[in-house]
């Protein structure tokens, strides 16, 4: 019996977390002040792989990385 409650209490725990995570939403901002100097200055077209972490991490909003 013991063994059937902790079951049900798993998969309950389950499909609640799955729903969590479905209303969780990105926020489409900007992290810096700083991001638009930076997109004047092409960071947000480079090549350059720290660069581009840069500004996924800070400017997502300036330099058009927000998912759709």
């Amino acid at each position: 019996m013991l063994l059937y409650v902790f079951f049900v209490a798993l998969l309950l725990s389950a499909f609640t977390q799955q729903a969590v995570v479905k209303e969780v939403k990105e926020v489409c901002e900007d992290r810096s002040r700083a991001c638009k100097g930076y997109k004047e200055n092409g960071y947000c077209d480079s090549t350059d792989e720290d660069k581009i972490l840069l500004m996924k991490a800070n400017c997502k909003k300036t330099c058009g990385l927000c998912s759709k």
